[in-house]
């Protein structure tokens, strides 16, 4: 109550960024940064091979870590454990760790002009960066008894050839190597064993909004392992796969997002030891995330201050002022209206 015994507002609490406070006051989390979170998951993973016909009955189980880092000019993207499990048959693959950047280059590699009408200039950047990998595996391939293949190490380089302001979204191409290890009860002509192995990835990543409740990715790329066994390098093997993928944030429980991801994924090999089970094979998933300590997102601060200076009215033009020693123009008298009686003079 102020002094003049007049009851006082009590003052509004202060909703952060990257929340929504509704009439009732209570807080709620809207935004996500779902390249900082926990995952695990699981659904249905139907597949369709060349070698082993259709399996509809399949299932999956999903778990990963991802935390990006972002300053200016850099975005570093850590991948902790992550990895799914097909069930029946039993099959996995994942990794301990895998790092990769996007950097902001401030200087054009190449500088087109073109002169139709008028000259204008486009600017082609080298917007490159480093990938790595560290302990790979997979287990068990297309339903196999007994092969598994191990990954020491992989590096390489990326080229964003296109990316947005925030380095969260792009489109890349992935180069490099790897390390190989095939391990298994293999036939006396491919005993596998360690491999150097060339790849290279086409790979886009795109948030569609702001909020963080739809991302679309998606991938395609070719590896050719060369086994150091003489017998078996005399053969060129190949891994040739894509996947395109659609998440979707629809629930939040005590403010940790639920997400739907469903994705299409397809591929040849013929690296693998026995050749019934080399050829195509096109699978499906849809499955459901429980994603764990998503905070929102690096910019939601950013974000709130655009949305308040779009919701503000536009200021009115201020009146000119006249110059010094300008007259100011009258402004001319209303004209009675018809039958009024003029005004006395004082």
């Amino acid at each position: 109550m102020s002094s003049d015994g007049v009851a006082s507002a009590a003052p509004a609490e202060e909703t952060p960024a990257g929340y929504f406070r509704d009439t009732s006051g209570r807080l709620m989390q809207t935004e996500f940064d779902m390249n900082r979170r926990f995952w695990i998951g699981g659904g249905w993973a139907p597949v369709f091979s060349q070698h082993g016909g259709r399996n509809l009955a399949r299932g999956v189980l999903e778990i990963g870590a991802r935390s990006d880092v972002v300053s200016d000019a850099w975005r570093g993207r850590f991948r902790v454990l992550e990895g799914e499990a097909m069930l029946a048959p039993l099959e996995a693959r994942g990794f301990v760790l895998r790092y990769d950047e996007s950097r902001e280059s401030q200087t054009p590699f190449l500088r087109n002009t073109t002169f139709w009408h008028e000259p204008v200039r486009h600017d082609v950047y080298l917007n490159v960066g480093f990938w790595g990998d560290v302990m790979g595996a997979e287990l068990r391939p297309r339903g196999s008894e007994d092969e598994a293949s191990l990954r020491f190490v992989g590096i390489g380089g990326t080229w964003d050839m296109w990316h947005d302001r925030e380095l969260e979204d792009y489109l890349r191409v992935r180069v490099g190597g790897a390390i190989d290890d095939r391990l298994g009860s293999f036939a006396e002509d491919d005993p596998g064993g360690v491999a150097i192995t060339p790849l290279a990835r086409l790979e886009a990543d795109v948030i569609i909004d702001r909020a963080g409740y739809h991302r679309v990715s998606g991938d395609v790329g070719i590896e050719t392992p060369v086994f150091m066994e003489q017998n078996v390098a005399r053969r060129v093997r190949r891994r040739f796969g894509g996947s395109l993928g659609y998440e979707m944030v629809f629930l939040a429980v005590n403010d940790q997002p639920i997400s739907l991801r469903l994705a299409g994924t397809g591929g040849y090999r013929d690296d693998l030891a026995r050749s019934e089970l080399h050829g195509w094979e096109v699978g499906g998933v849809a499955s459901l995330r429980i994603n764990l300590w998503a905070p929102p997102t690096y910019f939601a601060e950013t974000h709130a201050a655009e949305a308040a200076r779009a919701a503000r009215p536009a200021a009115k033009p201020a009146a000119p002022v006249p110059a010094p020693g300008a007259v100011a123009p009258s402004t001319p008298a209303t004209p009675p209206a018809p039958g009024a009686r003029p005004a006395a003079s004082p």
